[in-house]
């Protein structure tokens, strides 16, 4: 029997002692998945996922990751008229997205390798959440204007190495951030238009009571 652990992907600048800690954290349900597959005779994977987006996935509710929630404000932005958005911070935190269809295909490498050390999952591409706006804004073919605004960012920039993923199964996720962005705007416009989220009137477009207590996007 084979098993899959799936953990969140480690990176990031953040205060020293904070990082100690929050890699022994993540490090130890590693240590215990690998001692627990040796003693039970499991084959256990372990993979560090690095923010997966893509349609049929989480869009909105504050729990989707960055590429979803630019693509929902994208989309109310588009279809109400109001082209403003807001980005918390300066925009320039940087962050790699990888594509759902490469993160399936990467689980199955995985899965049929004899690979049993934790190994990265995701793009290693860098984007600065300023960009990753206007990249929406292409992919819905409208003109934005950004609104910076006080709050959380996160750490300063985060990415996955990929140097083991491509010497462990000779692959790496092949999706170009444009492609997977372009279909995934396609759908969340759909569910915009579909969930109330942006109500219609004879004098245009209005947000719904769920967009206006949306926060701004946390990067």
């Amino acid at each position: 029997m084979k098993v899959l652990f799936a953990a969140g992907g480690t990176g990031g600048h953040i205060f020293p002692a904070i990082a100690v800690a929050k890699e022994i954290m993540k490090r130890y349900p590693d240590a215990e998945v690998l001692f627990v597959g040796t003693a039970r005779g499991l084959e256990t994977r372990i993979v560090r996922f690095h923010n997966i987006f893509g349609p049929l996935g989480t869009w909105t509710g504050g729990r989707e990751k960055a590429p979803a929630a630019m693509c929902r404000k994208v989309a109310v932005a588009k279809l109400t008229g109001n082209v403003e958005i807001d980005i918390w911070g300066d925009g320039e935190q940087t962050r790699s997205f990888c594509y759902i269809d490469d993160c399936v295909d990467g689980i199955y490498r995985l899965m049929c390798s004899d690979y049993r050390a934790p190994l990265n999952l995701g793009q290693d591409r860098l984007i600065s959440i300023n960009e990753l706006a206007d990249m929406v804004a292409e992919a819905a073919e409208v003109r934005i204007t950004k609104r910076h605004v006080p709050g959380p960012q996160g750490v300063r920039g985060r990415n996955s190495d990929n140097t083991r993923l491509r010497a462990v199964l000779g692959w790496e996720p092949r999706t170009s951030l444009e492609e997977g962005i372009a279909r995934t705007y396609g759908w969340i416009e759909d569910q915009v238009r579909t969930s109330g989220l942006v109500s219609r009137s004879p004098v245009g477009a209005s947000l719904g009571a769920a967009a206006a207590v949306d926060p701004a996007l946390a990067g």
